[in-house]
């Protein structure tokens, strides 16, 4: 497991939450626990003994541990170094507090004994799984992640390896399908996406496995896995699914997935020999009517199959019509064959009572009477328990974030703003990668090391080398050379993180020109990001807010600007109020003040704010106030404007579309108007919808292509359900 990840989160939780929030520790008496310098690998052991020393290594007694402030910090000592821990309550682990190491130091008690598995799964259960509603919990609450970028539709022609991992994706895509139509269930179940078991735990659960004769326990390899684990009130259902349209490959893929549901049909049955398991195969792409299914003794290669098997296939048009298809199949299955809960508490009491027990005897039954009527409810519950906390744990190491909705989000969260898209990856334990995606480029170096983005998508790298007007396309890019650029593009597309590049890039140059940066909305729209970018750079840079100007003139603003004692300037322009109580004349004295700065570098965040407000009743001007602001492209600087024109949409009448949309076609020279069409901010499922509403403004306005340009559906990030 990644120690890196799982401990990056809380080196802002350690400074930001008050100790008297924290989580208590657990009894730490006589138990045993692993440390890990890199927050991840296990180096040492740690026994905290009874009479509060320490044991490193199950070497001699030394130190002493103490827990204080409530039992929410641990106080160590050990090889003369006195260390103090928080615990996690969700991680299970206790960090270092204070450690300039990262990821922090870390211990955690390992599970090495089925009793702890299924006391585990208590709590999490108790923890995430308890609900009044009549609905699946599912882990995680978002799909499992395993692409997070999509494919040029040219991909494979560029590179044959990319078909391949096409394929992949699209397996990928097919569990997805599953996921949605399972979310979707009104019963209460337990949904495990991406089911994995190691052989060790296998071990631990089957009490007839030889250790000292099996080859595998030598190695810590999964040798149990599913797509889906459903854990009903009473069932257990394992589904497996693949991705195929032709007959044969999709016979070979239903042999393997017998295969994969026989595995963990015997891992259950290892816990309780009587669980009640129904088994299903999903072709998300396959229709029942394109498949020739051959039962019992048919031509080659379709031989072998019995009825049994072809009826838990899971076909398109089930997915399509899933509640019918599991009222139909596993429903109207399970409450045939499994007995009345109260009826089974009824006989679980006489099973305990004097009289069962003769008759046990007597006719030397090896098991209890319940179990051989119908299984245990109490065992179901010890698998239930003891399933829960396989699927979150790798090895010993438990991680029952996987279970928390909250946790999920800021994963996503973290993904979608550090621009996690795949470029290359490594498959483990081999030298084999995936193959590099075409449309998707490293990002230049001041990016990556300020703005915290590794990867970019090919038209964002385009813009951030477009030169405009002025640049001479005979010499390679200079990152140095002045640009002239109106950036279009929907929200979470990237505007600011190119206007941020160039912002440092300007800033570290030679040149003496001033670079003020303007952004609409007030201080919490994006100001803090410029801010924070410039700190890593250790760039100084001078803040400024207008928020009421009347009194000042245009000059008078320019001044206070050009007097600035830094390179750089952030100017926050607040725009709050509602448009009705915008005076006309505080935005046309912003723009007049923008044509004041000739000799700076300007880069202009979010102006469609600026524009919107420009759509007031005229007062004293012949003209829109709106066609001013291109003057700015007529000076030979830097100037760089990030608009989303669809966030006024609504506030401005067709006609002002159509003037505004014409003005920039023609004055502005093709390489000057580029766009951005993709939104990597949100996730797949909202990237799709928000296109789609997009799509729809630009078809209503006529040149909408101009200034609305369209939003292709962006990466592959997975969000909870929408």
């Amino acid at each position: 497991m990644d120690g890196e990840k799982l401990t990056t989160s809380f080196q802002s939780e350690l400074k930001d939450t008050p100790a008297e929030t924290w989580s208590k520790f657990p009894d730490l008496a006589d138990t045993v626990w692993k440390w890990a310098d890199d927050g991840a690998t296990p180096k040492a052991s740690i026994k905290f003994l009874n009479d509060n020393t320490i044991k490193w290594n199950k070497g001699k007694k030394q130190g002493y541990w103490n827990l204080r402030n409530d039992m929410r910090i641990l106080e160590t000592k050990f090889h003369g170094t006195v260390h103090e821990l928080r615990y996690i309550l969700e991680e299970r682990r206790a960090v270092l507090i204070n450690s300039d190491k990262n990821p922090l130091p870390t211990m955690w008690e390992p599970l090495t004994k089925l009793s702890d598995y299924e006391q585990r799964g208590k709590e999490i259960v108790a923890r995430f799984c308890l609900s009044e509603e009549r609905r699946p919990v599912m882990s995680p609450p978002a799909p499992r992640q395993t692409y997070k970028d999509k494919y040029p539709d040219n991909a494979q022609q560029e590179d044959s390896r990319i078909a391949d991992n096409i394929i992949l994706r699209d397996n990928y895509e097919a569990e997805v399908v599953v996921y949605r139509v399972l979310e979707k269930v009104n019963e209460p179940m337990i949904v495990l996406h991406g089911f994995k078991c190691t052989h060790f735990q296998f071990a631990m659960c089957d009490s007839s496995h030889d250790k000292k004769t099996c080859e595998e326990c030598r190695n810590s390899k999964n040798s149990e896995e599913c797509d889906f684990l459903i854990i009903g009130e009473d069932f257990f259902i394992v589904i497996e699914v693949k991705n195929t349209i032709l007959n044969e490959t999709a016979t070979v893929a239903f042999q393997n997935s017998l295969l994969q549901r026989d595995r963990v049909k015997k891992l259950i049955h290892a816990l309780c020999p009587e669980a009640n398991i129904l088994l299903f195969t999903a072709f998300p792409s396959l229709s029942s009517k394109n498949i020739n299914w051959s039962v019992n003794g048919g031509p080659p290669p379709l031989t072998g199959m019995d009825s049994d098997q072809v009826d838990s296939i899971i076909y398109k048009e089930d997915l399509d019509d899933f509640p019918n298809w599991w009222h139909n199949k596993v429903t109207a299955v399970t409450t045939a064959e499994i007995r009345p809960s109260f009826f089974y508490k009824v006989l679980n009491m006489l099973s305990k009572s004097f009289i069962v027990k003769i008759f046990n005897r007597i006719f030397k039954r090896r098991r209890d009477l319940s179990l051989v009527l119908l299984k245990s409810e109490h065992e179901h519950d010890k698998v239930k328990h003891i399933l829960l906390t396989i699927s979150c744990t790798e090895v010993d190491i438990p991680d029952e974030s996987t279970f928390s909705l909250a946790k999920t989000v800021m994963r996503i969260d973290k993904e979608l703003r550090e621009g996690e898209i795949t470029l290359e990856q490594r498959i483990k334990n081999s030298q084999c990668k995936k193959s590099f995606n075409p449309g998707v480029v490293k990002a230049c170096d001041v990016i990556r090391d300020y703005v915290g983005i590794k990867y970019l998508t090919v038209e964002q790298k385009g813009v951030l080398e477009s030169y405009g007007y002025f640049g001479n396309p005979k010499y390679p890019y200079n990152m140095y050379a002045e640009q002239q650029l109106w950036i279009n593009g929907p929200a979470g597309s990237g505007k600011t993180v190119l206007l941020l590049g160039k912002l440092i890039e300007l800033a570290q140059s030679d040149t003496d020109k001033q670079v003020v940066v303007f952004q609409f909305g007030g201080d919490k729209n994006n100001s803090t990001t410029y801010q924070d970018t410039c700190r890593k750079a250790a760039v100084e840079f001078t803040v400024l807010q207008f928020v009421d100007c009347k009194d000042h003139t245009p000059s008078q603003l320019c001044k206070l600007i050009l007097n600035s004692e830094h390179k750089v300037v952030i100017v926050n322009v607040h725009l709050y109020k509602e448009i009705t109580e915008i005076s006309y004349s505080f935005t046309e004295l912003v723009i007049e003040t923008l044509l004041l700065l000739k000799a700076c570098h300007l880069l202009i965040d979010d102006i469609q704010c600026l524009i919107r407000h420009s759509w007031l009743p005229m007062i004293h001007r012949d003209l829109p106030v709106y066609l001013d602001i291109l003057e700015l492209f007529k000076k030979k600087r830097s100037v760089i404007v990030a608009c989303d024109f669809g966030q006024c949409y609504y506030h401005v009448d067709a006609a002002h579309h159509v003037a505004f949309s014409g003005h920039l076609y023609r004055q502005l020279y093709s390489n000057q108007l580029v766009t951005l069409t993709k939104n990597l901010r949100n996730t797949y499922d909202l990237s799709n919808i928000l296109s789609v509403i997009r799509n729809k403004m630009v078809s209503n306005v006529y040149f909408g292509h101009v200034i609305l340009p369209k939003q292709d559906p962006g990466h592959f990030i997975r969000g909870v359900i929408t």
